[in-house]
């Protein structure tokens, strides 16, 4: 087979188009949540310092996942974990869902640039008494990140 001009040229041109397709592609978006080690906000009215841990639970009224999620944390709380529920919600909303679904934990209503990389509910992040993050979990959680969950606020 003779290299031509046209050929290199055609080769070149399938190229192009097949990494541009791969380019505009859309992904899935990334889920960020918090590292061990990272220090999380203050919430008004929960000093960390108080518990050992404190699982700091970012909630929204209208998620299936959170209200799917509510008998483990139930069960959390019932064991003598300490937690609180932030929501971008207003705190009398956010209060009425807790109250709804048997969760008597403190809460707070907190803006969306004073936690960051929350990226989806429920999100559980457990942080020590300096405010520093244990472990971070987004969504739904299998019964092994459940028993993690608990081993860490033991």
């Amino acid at each position: 087979m003779r290299v031509t001009f046209d050929r290199v040229l055609n080769v070149l041109l399938l190229v192009a188009v097949v990494y541009g397709i791969a380019a505009v592609r859309p992904t899935a978006p990334k889920t960020t949540t918090y590292q061990p080690g990272e220090t999380v906000s203050a919430i008004a009215g929960v000093p960390y310092a108080a518990a050992k841990r404190t699982a700091v639970l970012f909630v929204r009224s209208t998620c299936q996942y959170c209200t799917e999620s509510m008998p483990f944390y139930q069960e959390l709380v019932k064991g003598g974990a300490t937690l609180v529920a932030i929501s971008g919600e207003p705190k009398k909303s956010l209060d009425a869902y807790l109250d709804e679904h048997g969760l008597a934990i403190a809460s707070a209503t907190v803006e969306r640039a004073s936690w960051p990389k929350l990226s989806g509910t429920p999100t559980l992040v457990i942080v020590d008494g300096a405010g520093k993050v244990v472990g971070s979990w987004v969504g739904l959680l299998s019964a092994t990140d459940q028993r993690r969950v608990r081993e860490l606020l033991q």
